[in-house]
């Protein structure tokens, strides 16, 4: 079980991020994940004194859903899998897992 919520959690970290970069190469092997194009989207938006582009808005309509979908599946994964992996631990005798408090900011809109 705890392999299987490992796993779970695993899956959406591979969503949101790209973990199999080693080397300088490998970013031509393995596309990049919605963190790195949501870092590309910042850096183009803040790189003027300009507003942004209609196109940076477009390409933001795409990612803040795929990015709010996985953090919703990571959140479906804690709140399932974990307590079931925390009594199979406490029945162990073992230390449960707990959730970190500290949490980022709040997601902030952007609007056109």
């Amino acid at each position: 079980m705890a392999k299987r919520f490992a796993d779970s959690l695993l899956a959406v970290e591979d969503s949101l991020y790209q973990t199999k970069n080693q080397s300088g190469q490998d970013p031509r092997n393995f596309p990049i994940r919605l963190n790195n194009q949501l870092g590309g989207l910042m850096g183009f938006v803040t790189s003027g004194e300009r507003r942004p582009a209609k196109q940076s808005y477009d390409v933001w309509n795409v990612l803040a859903p795929k990015t709010d979908g996985e953090l919703a599946r990571l959140e479906r994964v804690i709140a399932t899998q974990l307590p079931k992996v925390n009594a199979l631990l406490k029945a162990a005798g073992q230390p449960e897992i707990v959730r970190s408090k500290s949490e980022g900011p709040a997601p902030c809109p952007i609007t056109p």
